[in-house]
């Protein structure tokens, strides 16, 4: 029997773990897609080839002989050139060494009349019935378990077992109708990409120890130039804090809208971590390592709930789990635990325990009541409910609409300075961390990036330093001096948390020229020195000029005391205090001033 060498590299790659980077070019046909995730994967391994232009039809269904030789391919089956006649199945077709290979595995059979229909597209309930005929599939611990899919009676009799293997092997899962049913649809044709997640899946199970964890990291290309994107951003109140009281500098903008001061191998990276489905996860090592594991814990055992949700509102389960133990208290929380709900917005109601896995509409006022209510509404009656229920309630606004890393959410390369999701420029690494330490835990979890890259962007540089980080606002309206209350030291930047920035110590009433501000404190310069001073230090005061008329300008001790406490000559400079709003202290059209100390 004549034989043809699969690819080595395929077998290689099961055989050890390597961690590789894939870079899918961005005019691909499946940037953006559902399935984007799985199809990277088997393209990587060489398992999906497409058309040579980065083309690679994720929606066209795909053909019996498309299918047979992804799965070919996908158990690294060594190619035959004899076996079966098929009179549709020449010998000089590029098919046809994997449809032998198929056949003489057990793996597909003909259509009847010695055909095989090798250009017919495969509807999904003969997807199910080629997989159930792989030697390992049939001894996954699977079960006989009636299916739950509203169309079971329209599943072929040859092909039911198949189906209720896979199911309960979640090798498949269903899609949703326009109803909202879970339905299988037997008869339906299998789309290349719903071809792609049922193999990607069937790669994670039949090799849980040797499939290495993925690393695939594209590059998306935007029309932006850099410098217009960090001007953008820094005209749209951005913040040094979380609490977001100070306005950041263009240059702190700079240096987090920059992707290249973040290598792949930092946890900041992980800003680019794609938050829409990622395929692959283990279920068993996601319910040991990442979620709770003491009895009575509501999260316990929940990994293929989390995974579920992931696949069917195209989010990445490991966000959703991350997600839910911060909300939950990982799963301390009363929400989290179960609340009985006898009334729903004042009006009585039959009397059941709801679960909210995500705090949604926990409003402030009283979270306990309205997120349960919510979640009577919402018919989240089982953690499963208010996990898969939850999930769908994030999927919108950000996620599913392009938006799908952290950095995404909070730069929005695509329409910059637009639909952000939040001011402070550190949001996205900061969160980017708490992702990195989650995914620490689960080593055979795969992960794909998308790193944006803009027009003339630089290279990497070095986090500038405090002094350069908070915006210098213009001082306050008409205040150009004030003096400090009580002793107060003055900073290289408004910060506190550390003695490392303290220029110097000002005595009490020390005078100073006011030059800025940024979140309650001042930009000022006092006894020769420029830096900060926090403003529950500074009292402002104005200076004005003398404009008389001629001769002197006398200074009574009140508006209608003739008593002369002074006078000011023409021209003379005088000082202002001013109000608590930084307006002039006026009475009546008279100035409340100070002068030589009166």
């Amino acid at each position: 029997m004549k034989k043809y060498s699969l690819v080595t590299i395929f077998i290689l790659i099961f055989a050890f773990y390597t961690p590789k980077a894939f870079a899918e070019n961005q005019t691909s046909d499946i940037r953006g897609h559902w399935a984007e995730a799985e199809m990277q994967l088997l393209i990587s391994k060489g398992i999906l080839v497409g058309d040579g232009n980065n083309q690679y039809f994720p929606n066209r269904s795909i053909t019996r002989a498309e299918f047979t030789k992804m799965i070919v391919g996908s158990l690294g089956l060594t190619l035959v050139s004899e076996g079966a006649t098929y009179q549709d199945v020449p010998p000089n077709s590029w098919y046809y060494p994997y449809i032998m290979t198929a056949t003489a595995n057990g793996l597909v059979e003909g259509v009847g009349n010695g055909t095989f229909n090798p250009e017919g597209n495969i509807t999904r309930q003969e997807m199910a019935k080629i997989i159930a005929n792989i030697p390992a599939v049939k001894e996954l611990p699977g079960n006989q378990a009636p299916l739950s899919f509203a169309d079971n009676e329209r599943i072929d009799e040859w092909a039911y077992s198949s189906v209720q293997l896979l199911a309960s092997t979640n090798l498949i899962k269903g899609r949703t109708n326009n109803n909202g049913n879970l339905v299988f649809a037997p008869h339906a044709y299998l789309p290349r990409a719903e071809a792609c997640v049922v193999i990607a899946r069937l790669i994670g199970i039949l090799n849980p120890n040797e499939q290495p964890a993925e690393t695939v990291i594209t590059t998306t290309d935007y029309s932006s130039d850099f410098s217009s994107v960090v001007d953008k951003q820094a005209k749209v109140s951005p913040k040094v804090d979380g609490a977001g009281k100070f306005l950041a500098t263009a240059d702190l903008v700079a240096y987090y809208v920059n992707p290249n001061n973040f290598p792949n191998t930092s946890p900041e990276f992980y800003q680019f971590l794609k938050l829409s489905y990622t395929p692959g996860l283990n279920a068993a090592e996601i319910n040991k390592n990442l979620l709770p594991v003491d009895e009575g814990n509501p999260l316990k055992g929940t990994a293929e709930y989390f995974i579920m949700a992931g696949e069917m509102y195209n989010i990445n389960p490991i966000y959703l789990i991350v997600h839910a133990l911060h909300e939950t208290g990982k799963g301390t929380s009363p929400l989290s635990k179960g609340i009985l709900v006898s009334s729903v917005d004042g009006n009585p109601v039959e009397p059941k325990v709801t679960y909210n896995m995500f705090g949604i509409r926990a409003l402030d006022a009283d979270p306990n009541k309205y997120g349960s209510e919510y979640a009577y509404k919402e018919k989240w009656f089982t953690p499963k409910d208010a996990i898969l229920g939850g999930a769908k309630y994030i999927e919108n606004g950000y996620i599913n609409n392009g938006q799908d890393t952290l950095y995404k959410m909070r730069w929005n390369p695509g329409n910059p300075a637009t639909h952000q999701y939040a001011s402070h420029v550190q949001w996205a690494t900061a969160q980017a961390k708490r992702l990195y330490e989650t995914y620490q835990k689960l080593p055979s979890a795969s992960k794909y990036f998308d790193v944006p890259r803009y027009v003339n962007q630089p290279a990497s540089s070095p986090l500038p330093p405090g002094e350069k980080q908070y915006a210098v606002l213009p001082g306050p309206a008409n205040g150009t001096k004030g003096i400090t209350v009580g002793s107060v030291n003055l900073r290289t930047y408004p910060n506190t948390a550390t003695s490392a920035n303290i220029i110097t110590s000002l005595a009490d009433g020390t005078s100073m020229d006011i030059i800025g501000q940024n979140g309650g404190w001042y930009y000022v310069t006092a006894n020769g020195q420029t830096g900060w001073i926090s403003g529950a230090y500074v009292k402002l005061i104005d200076e004005l000029k003398v404009q008389a008329m001629s001769g002197s300008l006398y200074v009574p001790s009140n508006p209608v005391n003739d008593s002369n406490l002074s006078s000011l000559e023409n021209n003379q400079l005088f000082t202002e205090e001013l109000g608590e709003t930084g307006s002039l202290d006026t009475e009546n059209g008279w100035y409340n001033t100070g002068n030589n100390e009166q």
